[in-house]
């Protein structure tokens, strides 16, 4: 693994476009036929995508506890704490939250919410960030077969199994914030796995084919599947098609930024890092942002809603990707808000 200091491009660049599936995501797309669905199942990765370059990061860290913890706190717990309490004061003010009397028992529910379900990658990855030191011991003292043999358990009970046989026995979501950080933590770890496969001379052709082979088994699982196995509820992160095509985009960058690195100009490098660099606070910002700039800007680009959702999904994220990028890039710069907006 490269050094502490060293940025690993094909990282950054999942980064970037995890960020930008985000926004398309949270702009509410209609997925009603096989091609925009197809679609949905590639911005779909943007979650999976994430976790599982976290697992890169730090699964091969040798750290001590302190330095660990004190990292993940500077960087995740303390906005997530800061920004719970924005979120509540918008809530209080622009939604006029409902306490059903106020008594600080209501005020206390209000906050519980708030810090588990509005910001919920961060209290996920933090959760994971917990499980990591005693992860990174399996993971440090385990051959690739022994890391790949966990993945494939953890896909077989959590993915393979709610898609076939969808009850309360193998739920498409384990609930609660504990669920999903034992869902999420088979993502972090097959991310690590998938970093140390070693593709063949011909590897692009290979990934390019995990990609559409995840994309065809997500079609599959939303149209045909249904017909035999009964109602199965939209796109899951947990989808098999979404695992395997999380996959597919994961080796396809990896490869791409492998054969081709020297060939992208410094610019287009340092864009890249810098998006990668903005792309959590761009995550936490992003939905107040949206709501209070949405009405004016669907009075210019209102239009946009009547095309293709495979066309307006992408530009209407990057229409507030762009002042949100700005926005965060101008935060870290400043000395109190650079502890904000990591």
């Amino acid at each position: 693994m490269p050094g502490p200091n060293k940025r690993v491009l094909w990282l950054d660049f999942i980064r970037a476009i995890s960020i930008y599936f985000v926004l398309i995501i949270h702009n509410e797309i209609v997925l009603p036929n096989a091609t925009t669905f197809a679609f949905g199942s590639i911005i779909a990765s943007s979650v999976p995508l994430f976790v599982m370059i976290s697992g890169v990061l730090l699964l091969n860290k040798k750290e001590s506890y302190s330095v660990f913890f004190k990292k993940r706190a500077n960087k995740v717990l303390i906005p997530w704490i800061f920004w719970t309490f924005i979120f509540m004061i918008w809530h209080i003010f622009v939604d006029h939250y409902d306490f059903n009397g106020f008594s600080i028992s209501s005020l206390m529910n209000l906050f519980e919410k708030t810090l588990f379900n509005e910001l919920w990658f961060l209290p996920m990855i933090f959760g994971i960030y917990l499980l990591t030191p005693p992860l990174k011991i399996f993971i440090q003292n385990s051959k690739n077969k022994d890391i790949f043999y966990i993945a494939l358990i953890w896909f077989i009970a959590v993915c393979i199994m709610p898609a076939i046989h969808q009850n309360s026995t193998f739920p498409v979501y384990l609930s609660g914030i504990a669920g999903r950080v034992l869902q999420f933590t088979g993502y972090f770890i097959l991310g690590f796995a998938l970093s140390k496969v070693r593709l063949p001379k011909h590897g692009l052709i290979i990934t390019l084919f995990l990609l559409l082979f995840g994309i065809f088994c997500s079609v599959l699982e939303a149209f045909i599947l249904p017909q035999y196995l009964g109602k199965i509820e939209g796109i899951s992160y947990f989808d098999p098609g979404i695992v395997i095509t999380s996959s597919g985009i994961f080796l396809f960058i990896k490869e791409v930024f492998s054969a081709y690195d020297r060939n992208i100009p410094d610019i287009y490098k340092k864009f890249i890092v810098l998006l990668s660099k903005t792309s959590l606070g761009i995550y936490i910002i992003h939905y107040l942002f949206m709501r209070i700039t949405k009405p004016y800007i669907i009075v210019y680009f209102g239009f946009l809603k009547h095309l293709d959702p495979v066309f307006t999904g992408p530009v209407l994220a990057l229409v507030f990707l762009i002042p949100c990028f700005f926005i965060i890039y101008l935060f870290q710069k400043l000395p109190f808000l650079k502890h904000i907006v990591p």
